[in-house]
């Protein structure tokens, strides 16, 4: 029995000792999303498209708001010359056309929201693939965000992979991105 023990205990430690081995030799990456969003030509190209769509919203808007001030210069200018019923009805008038407006802004917002979650959900993807495609050939086990590491012990070095996975995600945009 002694024997079988301490070859069985022999071979045991020699396994946990080579996963440990094994473990302090994983390579772990950390990739500044943000950066890649925002200078990648994907990302560049939805900001522009962003800017368009919000420019255009808020065109729709102004013309709402002038249409409200010009009722409301109305009415300040005639107000005097109205009788109470008359007032009312222009007062009531203005009231519908501020919440018609409101709604208006309310919807462009959502709008707006929508396209940009829309657009980030295709850039996160298309930065995701690129990391897929990268860590393994590279031989990295882990990769992180960057920044989310709250503590670290030091055995491990994190190597810093943004500007890699930047030029790889710019020779391939993710499908369905803004184009010029």
């Amino acid at each position: 029995m002694k024997r079988l023990l301490i070859p069985i205990l022999t071979l045991l430690a020699v396994s946990v000792a080579g996963a440990a081995l094994a473990a302090d030799e994983a390579r772990i990456a950390s990739v500044d999303l943000r950066r890649i969003a925002l200078e990648s030509k994907a990302g560049a190209e939805a900001t522009k498209a962003m800017e368009k769509i919000a420019a255009k919203l808020q065109g729709k808007l102004k013309a709402r708001e002038a249409e409200l001030n010009k009722l409301k210069d109305a009415l300040e200018g005639k107000g005097k010359q109205l009788s109470a019923k008359e007032m009312t009805a222009k007062e009531k008038e203005i009231r519908k056309k501020l919440d018609q407006y409101r709604e208006a802004a309310e919807n462009a917002q959502k709008e707006l929201q929508a396209k940009e979650e829309e657009i980030s959900i295709r850039i996160m993807a298309g930065i995701e693939k690129a990391i897929k495609e990268y860590a393994p050939k590279n031989g990295f086990a882990l990769v992180i965000r960057k920044g989310d590491i709250i503590y670290s012990d030091g055995k491990y070095q994190v190597t810093e992979v943004t500007d890699e996975i930047l030029k790889i995600f710019d020779s391939a945009p993710p499908e369905g991105a803004p184009k010029k």
